[in-house]
C-alpha cells in the first residue's frame, strides 16, 4: 500500500517541478533506440520528447533541465522454452540532463542524464525472467553528446533497470544497456 502513495507523490512532484506533460505542447525530437538485456533479450523503442523551460544550477556554464520522454517499445528473448518470448511496453519518463549551457549551439556537447518512469508492459515475464506485473518502474542513467547545426542531433548510451518496486514477488526485473540515437526538430 506505500508504493502507489510514494509513486503518485512522485508524480505530482515532478509535474509541479517540471511543468506540463508530452502531449500538452509541441514534439521537440525523436528518438530510436536499441538494447541488450538478460535472458538474452533485445529491445527495440521509438520515442517523443518534450523538452522543459525550467533550468536549474544555471551559475557558470553548465546547466539542469530535462525533458518528458514518451515511448513504444518491443523486447524479444531468444531463451528457449519461454513462456513469452516478447513482449510490448509503454513508457513515459521525466529525464534530467547535465549538459552545457552551449549544447544548443553546435559543435560537439556532452551530457549525462537520469530519470524514473512508468512502463505498461503487455506480459508479465519474458525469456525466463519473471516481472509479475504489467506496471514496472524503469530508473535510467546515461551519457552521450550532441552534435551537428543548433545541437539537434543526439548519440548515447543508457543502462536501464526495469522492475515491479518488489510489489509482488517474483520480480527478476531486467537490465538494458542501450544504445540511442536522437533528432530534435527545428
Amino acid at each position: 500500500m506505500l508504493m502507489p502513495r510514494i509513486l503518485a507523490g512522485t508524480t505530482v512532484t515532478l509535474l509541479l517541478l517540471t511543468g506540463t506533460p508530452v502531449g500538452a505542447a509541441d514534439i521537440a525530437g525523436l528518438t530510436v533506440a536499441a538494447a541488450d538485456g538478460q535472458s538474452d533479450t533485445e529491445s527495440f523503442r521509438i520515442g517523443v520528447r518534450d523538452y522543459w523551460e525550467r533550468r536549474w544550477f544555471t551559475e557558470g556554464n553548465w546547466q539542469v533541465g530535462g525533458y518528458w520522454e514518451a515511448e513504444l517499445g518491443y523486447w524479444d528473448s531468444d531463451k528457449g522454452g519461454a513462456r513469452h518470448d516478447s513482449l510490448a511496453e509503454i513508457s513515459l519518463t521525466p529525464v534530467f540532463r547535465l549538459e552545457s549551457k552551449n549544447a544548443r549551439a553546435g559543435g560537439f556537447s556532452p551530457y549525462i542524464e537520469g530519470g524514473i518512469g512508468l512502463h505498461l508492459l503487455s506480459n508479465t515475464s519474458i525469456g525466463n525472467r519473471k516481472l509479475s506485473t504489467m506496471v514496472q518502474i524503469g530508473s535510467l542513467v546515461g551519457a552521450g553528446f550532441r552534435f551537428g547545426e543548433a545541437g539537434r542531433y543526439q548519440v548515447g548510451y543508457r543502462y536501464q533497470h526495469i522492475s515491479n518496486g518488489s510489489v509482488k514477488t517474483p520480480n527478476d526485473g531486467m537490465n538494458l544497456n542501450e544504445i540511442r540515437f536522437g533528432i530534435d526538430f527545428p
